[in-house]
């Protein structure tokens, strides 16, 4: 079977792409690799490195710009990843968080040597899951916030990912399904959140 799965770079503003196939992993899982979501490092420039979240092989990297894949062996590769993202200070912490269909958030520290299961028994999804979305604050370095949007509401941690609280608000959770959450840009000035609540529509969190 041919592999259908390709990332594309642009470096004109989309005027123009190139594309890599990325590889088949027969040793992971059958069948062409479906990318669902991609985060770059914030220093791709230099160190070349790219996380993907896929359909069915799990959290894939790459350290030389896509040539060359392998896959974190940690995390599972059974179920869709929703959602992944770089730390900001990643050139400093090498964080990266991902989360899948599950409702399983992970965690690694040092690049994607090693990953970790976090909030395990703080971050409560009830029934079928659909929806796991991921923001880092722009000033993660200092800050450590981190918000996970789930079908249970918003929930927050503020060291990291070590520990998580649900974010209560009456129309943003819990019980309510969270599509999307985005730090603003001047954060540190504003103290501004986005919410996507399916059903409901857009919230600005101050």
């Amino acid at each position: 079977t041919d592999n259908k799965s390709f990332l594309g770079f642009s470096d004109d503003f989309g005027e123009n792409w190139d594309t890599l196939p990325i590889p088949l992993l027969p040793d992971i899982g059958e069948g062409d690799i479906y990318p669902t979501v991609i985060a770059l490092s914030p220093i791709f420039d230099t160190d070349q490195e790219i996380y993907i979240g896929t359909r069915t092989h799990g959290v894939l990297q790459t350290l030389d710009g896509g040539i060359n894949w392998h896959r974190a062996v940690d995390v599972p590769h059974a179920e869709k990843i929703t959602s992944i993202v770089t730390s900001p200070n990643y050139a400093n912490d090498k964080t990266v968080f991902a989360a899948n269909k599950s409702g399983e958030v992970w965690r690694t520290q040092n690049g994607g040597s090693n990953w970790t299961r976090i909030g395990i028994d703080s971050i409560v999804t009830q029934g079928k899951l659909s929806y796991m979305w991921i923001a880092i604050s722009p000033q993660f370095a200092t800050d450590h916030l981190v918000l996970i949007g789930t079908n249970n509401g918003i929930y927050r941690s503020a060291n990291g990912g070590n520990s998580w609280k649900p974010f209560l608000h009456k129309h943003v959770g819990p019980a309510t399904v969270i599509q999307q959450i985005e730090f603003s840009p001047t954060f540190a000035q504003d103290r501004t959140v986005f919410a996507t609540v399916r059903g409901k529509g857009l919230y600005r969190l101050i």
